[in-house]
C-alpha cells in the first residue's frame, strides 16, 4: 500500500472555533492536508481555495501555492484556516515544521479543545470543537498528521503513547549541531598546571626587586638643615665651657660657645 493511498492528501476540514484572548471567538473553516506530490498540491489548490492551475494563476494564486509546495517539499504536514469554506481572500498557513507542541483538552482542562503552539507569531492557536465526536476526529486526523510527520521526516519514529494532540515535534533538532561546552573545551585545549615556583626565599626575583618609585621618593625625602650663618632656635639649648687656647695673659678667659 502506498503513502497516496494510506494516507489521503487531505485528512481532515471542517469548522472550529478559533479562541484568542481578549477577542470573542471566532468561526473558522481549518482544512488539515499532507501534500506530497505535484497531483496532491493541484488538488489542495483546486478544492480549497477553487484554483485552476492549468488556466493561470494570479498573485493569491502564486502565494497559496508557495505555501502548499514548501510543505510538500519538507514533507511536513499543512494547516490552513480560512474565514468560510468560500472565503478563500486571507488564508493562514501553518506549517507542521513551525510548530513545536500540541495541547489536548486534558492539559487545557477544557472539553473539546485543542491548541496549537509555534515558534512563530502569533505563536498560539486553539480550536474549539462543537461536540465530543467532531473532537475525536480532529484528534484522529492530527495523529495521521503525525504519523506522516514522523515517516517522512524522522523515518518512521513510533510517538509516544496517549492521545495523538499530546505530542511534541522536535525532528529538526536532531540536525542542529551538538551544543559548545566551554568546559569540554578548555579541558581538551589546556596542557598541564606548571608546579608553583614562587616562594618566599630573599632569591626570590619579587624579593630582589628595587623598591617602588613611592617608596624611594619618600627616603629622598629628608629634612631640611639650617646654614651655619643662622642663629638656632631658642627653644635649643647651649653648653659653653672653657678652653685654655681662649685664656688671656692677665687670666681673663672669654666664653666660648659650643653647640
Amino acid at each position: 500500500m502506498t503513502e497516496r493511498q494510506q494516507y489521503p492528501c487531505i485528512l481532515k476540514s471542517g469548522h472550529l472555533q478559533l479562541k484568542r484572548s481578549p477577542l470573542a471567538p471566532s468561526k473558522k473553516y481549518v482544512v488539515l492536508c499532507a501534500p506530497l506530490t505535484v497531483e496532491d498540491m493541484h488538488l489542495v489548490l483546486s478544492s480549497v481555495f477553487k484554483i485552476n492551475p492549468t488556466k493561470g494563476m494570479d498573485a493569491k494564486g502564486m502565494f497559496c501555492l508557495g505555501h502548499i509546495a514548501c510543505a510538500a517539499v519538507k514533507g511536513t504536514p499543512l494547516l490552513i484556516v480560512l474565514d468560510s469554506k468560500t472565503a478563500t481572500a486571507s488564508p493562514t498557513f501553518v506549517q507542521f515544521s513551525d510548530i513545536q507542541s500540541i495541547s489536548d483538552e486534558t492539559q487545557l482542562r477544557s472539553a473539546c479543545n485543542f491548541a496549537i503552539h509555534c515558534n512563530v507569531k502569533p505563536y498560539d492557536y486553539r480550536f474549539s470543537c462543537s461536540s465530543s465526536t467532531d473532537y475525536q476526529e480532529w484528534n484522529l486526523a492530527f495523529g495521521r498528521a503525525m504519523q506522516i510527520l514522523t515517516d517522512r521526516t524522522m523515518g518512521g519514529m513510533a510517538d509516544g503513547e496517549g492521545s495523538p494532540l499530546n505530542g511534541s515535534f522536535h525532528f529538526e533538532q536532531a540536525q542542529a549541531p551538538a551544543r559548545y561546552s566551554y568546559e569540554e573545551d578548555i579541558n581538551r585545549h589546556s596542557s598541564p598546571v606548571p608546579p608553583n615556583n614562587f616562594g618566599t626565599s630573599p632569591s626570590n626575583e619579587w624579593a630582589s626587586s628595587p623598591p617602588s618609585v613611592a617608596s624611594s621618593s619618600t627616603q629622598q625625602r629628608k629634612a631640611k638643615v639650617l646654614p651655619d650663618y643662622i642663629a638656632p632656635p631658642p627653644t635649643m639649648s647651649r653648653t659653653y665651657t672653657l678652653t685654655p687656647s681662649a685664656q688671656s695673659p692677665d687670666g681673663s678667659s672669654s666664653d666660648s660657645p659650643r653647640a
